[in-house]
């Protein structure tokens, strides 16, 4: 019986390293933002294809990108001073001022689980579940 548990400890071992690192990918994709999840300066969501690329710029633009880094949308808050974008638990997508208060706002508040999503197609989408925002920039 010895024998068995030494050849059974590294597969475990293996095992628990799978689910681990598993575990991160499961709980947050890169290509969304879930209720209360946000961005800040310079982080980005990526669409799963790698294709397009949603980035909250230094100049406080929220900014959708092809893979030819052409813009296909913007929030237009370039200079704004924008700390972060947040996907509200109440549905509404919302970039805010450092000073704490709203710049832009999707206007989808009232929708409590809604998340967003940039989609293979380069459309980035608010969905509860169906679409209530979006950036009509589908490809």
């Amino acid at each position: 019986m010895k024998e068995a548990n030494y050849f059974l400890k590294p597969a475990v071992l293996v095992l628990s390293a799978v689910i681990v690192l598993l575990i991160p990918a499961v709980m947050y994709a890169d290509d969304r933002l879930n209720p209360g999840e946000s961005l800040r300066i310079e982080e980005r969501l990526t669409s799963h294809n790698h294709r397009y690329r949603l980035v909250l710029q230094r100049d406080g633009n929220l900014v959708l990108y092809d893979a030819r880094r052409h813009p296909l949308w913007a929030s237009n808050t370039n200079g704004q001073q924008v700390e972060q974008c947040i996907m509200q638990r109440d549905g509404n997508l919302v970039l805010y001022h450092r000073n704490g208060q709203p710049v832009w706002a999707s206007n989808t508040v009232g929708r409590p689980g809604s998340y967003l999503l940039l989609q293979n197609d380069g459309n980035l989408v608010i969905y509860h579940p169906q679409a209530v925002w979006a950036s009509n920039t589908a490809r």
